[in-house]
């Protein structure tokens, strides 16, 4: 009389042990991952990918030293202490059009990494895209070092101002610190390709690399020693959407992982 109940009680409780675990959703995810948001921006995490949307139709830039203020920029937020490997691919970002209204010396976007070390202390690694003019030994294409010095030294824009603007991409990189900013080189982007950037921090040391399949690697960048001596051990990593344009521009990002550094160096 009493099995039947007993059965019943038996099957129940397998069952309770066999319910599935829920399935974290893709917001879940995309916190975990990439951590807090911020800025004027929509961001939607699908299918692996972090995509950024501008939405104020205005300049947003992320930088420090006595403009803590205009850290407006929309990006992502983790705090890191020590020493990590940060890398993050840039999938696809808007490049500013070629009229586009914008404040500044060129229209440009940059989509990347940033390290926040407080309120004067900041480090940038990105995809910058802007529409320059060429220069005139650019634009005359000679290899003969006497003609790009006497028209690479002649600094007057109005001997560039008739030639087309020109769409550059390139991986930059901007510190500042408490006695001043600067910017750095980093590698021509090939049109059409996706732009794997890596940053390593050792020490007070941060080094750039750069891929453009996220097999082979370039680098690594020169460190920065100015921005090395104000480094503190905890720092906000994250990856960020910049422009100076009035659009609204989108950027695509993936492949984002942080961890401590490998020993040996990327090849």
């Amino acid at each position: 009389m009493f099995r039947p109940t007993i059965l019943l009680l038996l099957l129940a409780s397998v069952g309770a042990v066999a319910a599935p675990v829920p399935v974290p959703g893709d917001k879940q995810v995309m916190a975990a991952l990439w951590g807090k948001t911020a800025g004027r921006a929509e961001f939607e995490f699908a299918r692996g990918q972090l995509t950024v949307r501008s939405t104020s139709g205005a300049p947003h830039v992320i930088t420090a030293g006595n403009a803590t203020a205009r850290m407006d920029a929309p990006r992502t937020a983790r705090t890191v202490t020590g020493d990590f490997e940060i890398t993050l691919r840039v999938a696809d970002a808007t490049a500013p059009a070629k009229g586009a209204r914008f404040d500044g010396r060129v229209p440009e976007t940059g989509a990347g990494l940033y390290i926040n070390g407080g309120d004067t202390v900041s480090f940038r690694y990105y995809l910058q895209q802007s529409y320059d003019r060429p220069d005139l030994y650019s634009h005359f294409r000679t290899r003969s070092w006497l003609v790009r010095f006497y028209f690479g030294s002649l600094a007057d824009p109005a001997l560039t101002q008739n030639l087309e603007p020109v769409l550059h991409r390139a991986t930059t990189t901007q510190s500042c610190y408490p006695n001043g900013c600067g910017l750095g080189g980093g590698w021509k982007v090939p049109d059409g390709k996706s732009a794997y950037i890596r940053v390593v921090r050792r020490g007070q040391t941060l080094t750039t690399f750069c891929s453009f399949d996220g097999e082979k690697w370039i680098g690594p960048g020169a460190p920065n020693r100015a921005l090395e001596k104000s480094l503190p051990d905890e720092v906000t990593v994250g990856a960020f959407l910049s422009h100076n344009t009035y659009e609204k521009p989108t950027a695509t990002f993936d492949n984002f992982t942080i961890g401590k550094p490998k020993d040996a160096q990327p090849k």
